[in-house]
């Protein structure tokens, strides 16, 4: 009988050494490749983007304060409302203003007190009455002409405060709506010039944030902290959004 080669009988042990080696190239590739997957997952890159837009005012709040002196309040009352007559009647002759604009507010009364030497207030010497009339107007134009009326009447010898218009925007939703978009726009452009420059891939947005949301007055400088601003004290303004955008890279 023919007895079987040593090659024959060691055949079995070869195939599974190599099945074995195949499988752990593999598990090694695999291991590899996830890897790489997972550590590519793991890398993002966050960038800021800024958006502005000039915008202005649709709304004025307009008011001024009317005084009178008294030594006592029952002294300085006719003649604070008498002050206020005046002005009122001044008002509604320049056609700026109506009688169903112009609101009046309840007045108010505070002390004048003596000062000694020391600038301590030792006794009260009389009382000052004010009165605020204001409007609001959609023409932002208006308080401006008012106050160039008023003027004349403080000139005139009337006692009376100009306060500060505040110039308002009511669409401020819509103008932060439409800057956040752009905003995000160019957080996604800054990400793509990163990209150029180390050699990798763009991929999705894994989170977005807004920061600031400013209403400054033009040519002021504003901030990227977070936070905001409004200013009121001119019609013309700059509306700016920074958000802060976080995209994963490949």
């Amino acid at each position: 009988m023919n007895q079987p080669s040593h090659r024959s009988s060691l055949l079995p042990y070869i195939t599974l050494g190599a099945l074995l080696a195949l499988g752990f190239i593999i598990s090694a590739w695999i291991l590899a490749h996830s890897a790489k997957q997972v550590a590519s997952s793991r890398e993002s890159i966050t960038v800021k983007g800024t958006a502005e837009k000039a915008i202005k005012a649709d709304r004025a709040l307009w008011s001024i304060s009317i005084t009178a002196y008294g030594a006592n309040v029952a002294e300085a009352l006719p003649q604070l409302q008498q002050n206020v007559a005046q002005v009122k009647s001044q008002l509604l002759a320049s056609k700026l203003i109506n009688s169903s604009q112009l609101q009046q507010y309840d007045w108010t009364s505070e002390p004048v007190y003596q000062r000694d030497e020391q600038r301590n207030e030792n006794r009260i010497v009389g009382y000052t009455l004010t009165q605020r009339l204001g409007a609001v107007f959609n023409d932002v134009s208006i308080p401006e002409k008012l106050n160039a009326q008023v003027n004349q009447m403080i000139i005139n010898g009337l006692s009376i405060e100009r306060n500060d218009t505040q110039y308002l925007v009511t669409n401020i939703e819509g103008i932060k709506l439409s800057l956040i978009a752009a905003a995000t726009k160019n957080a996604h452009d800054r990400a793509l010039e990163f990209a150029k420059s180390g050699e990798v891939t763009v991929g999705t947005m894994r989170s977005a944030s807004q920061g600031v949301f400013q209403i400054n007055a033009p040519l002021s400088t504003g901030s990227d902290e977070y936070g905001g601003e409004y200013n009121t004290t001119t019609i013309d303004k700059m509306a700016r959004v920074v958000v802060t955008v976080n995209y994963g890279i490949q």
